[in-house]
């Protein structure tokens, strides 16, 4: 049987402490005169392990600072969730296999935990490089789906938010110094979409992109299921990661009162933007067109000159042509529909998630 260090070297002193106590109180019954002897050795062997634990402890709380502080960790690369048809069919035994069977680890060496009191089954695994984790919950991903599916403009998606009882949330993060030097290659890439390759059935209705702006759905039916096995994983990944943003009815009265006081707040947009905080990032939801074509974007705003904001485009649109995520874009004030300042995750504006429930996921 293995012993960890660390845990044998904690017995070890216990055990010397306990002498030390056991000594004291034979030399507390023999008397001052023949216990003297005693009540030294029982000093020693009892001051002596609280001075060394202090001291261990002492060094641990100081590597855990340093390490927190200068020290590379795990930095979440991509997060995804599954919305869930049946919360029956996501067991911890599976969860254990998907990952094991998408990293290459023997099962027997993740943790597993069992739903129990309230707290949801999950499984994780940590490597030098990568830590995965997947949290299955057997309750809907907001509190309020039709809510939020009834201001959503795509059929499927609608069905997909409206339907679905249960949601499994995956989280892939890598070992990096910063969020600067994070690694998203192709391997990192490989490891979520064997994941879902192992974990997308036909309990799965849609697969959300949970980022706090510009959040995106692929909605999953038995086509999507067979054309995934034959596509290779890190593009099955890109594939779910970009999928085009959530589009809302604009004819729905939540949207509309929201999008009023989008642009009652706007004037406080362009105040926070000129502030240029470099903690801060800077969102606008536009309507953007083609020719005939019209649509309503998510843009990384960087300036805003006159009656008019510039920036970047964060998703590839659905119908517009010549663009892409990334590409530079710009938009008259009067076509913002909603804003977002992020300032070290401090939300300002987001009026129309807020609205209509969106922003209650749980992973916002």
């Amino acid at each position: 049987m293995r012993v960890h260090p660390l845990k044998a070297a904690l017995l070890g002193l216990l055990a010397t402490f306990v002498a030390g106590a056991v000594l004291a109180g034979i030399a507390l019954a023999r008397g001052p005169a023949q216990g003297s002897r005693l009540i030294t050795a029982a000093a020693l062997l009892m001051v002596v392990p609280a001075v060394l634990l202090a001291v261990g402890v002492g060094l641990f709380f100081a590597i855990a600072c340093v390490s927190t502080l200068v020290g590379p960790r795990y930095r979440t690369a991509f997060d995804l969730t599954l919305l869930l048809k049946d919360p029956g069919g996501m067991t911890p035994e599976r969860l254990a296999t998907a990952v094991a069977a998408a990293t290459t680890t023997d099962v027997r060496g993740l943790k597993v935990r069992r739903a129990s009191r309230g707290q949801p089954s999950a499984c994780a695994f940590r490597t030098p490089q990568v830590l995965v984790e997947l949290v299955h919950h057997d309750i809907p991903s907001w509190s309020e789906p039709q809510k939020l599916a009834s201001a959503l403009l795509d059929p499927a998606v609608q069905r997909a938010v409206g339907d679905h009882t249960a949601s499994l949330d995956i989280q892939l993060s890598v070992r990096a110094a910063s969020s600067k030097d994070q690694d998203k290659s192709k391997d990192v890439a490989g490891v979520l979409g064997r994941l879902c390759r192992e974990l997308i059935d036909s309990n799965c209705l849609a697969v959300l992109t949970t980022e706090r702006v510009s959040a995106g759905i692929t909605p999953i039916d038995s086509e999507f299921v067979a054309t995934m096995r034959a596509a290779p994983p890190d593009h099955l990944a890109e594939q779910l990661l970009t999928a085009p943003a959530i589009s809302v009815d604009h004819d729905n009265p939540l949207v509309q009162e929201a999008i009023r006081k989008t642009r009652e707040a706007l004037p406080q947009f362009l105040r926070l933007l000129a502030q240029a905080d470099e903690h801060a990032r800077y969102f606008a939801y536009v309507t953007a067109t083609d020719g005939e074509a019209t649509e309503h974007v998510w843009i990384e705003v960087e300036d805003a000159a006159g009656d008019r904001i510039v920036g970047t485009l964060l998703r590839a649109p659905r119908g517009l042509t010549g663009v892409t995520a990334g590409s530079p874009i710009s938009a008259d004030l009067h076509d913002v529909q909603d804003w977002i300042v992020d300032a070290n995750e401090y939300i300002t504006g987001d009026h129309i998630s807020r609205a209509i429930g969106l922003q209650e996921h749980r992973r916002y």
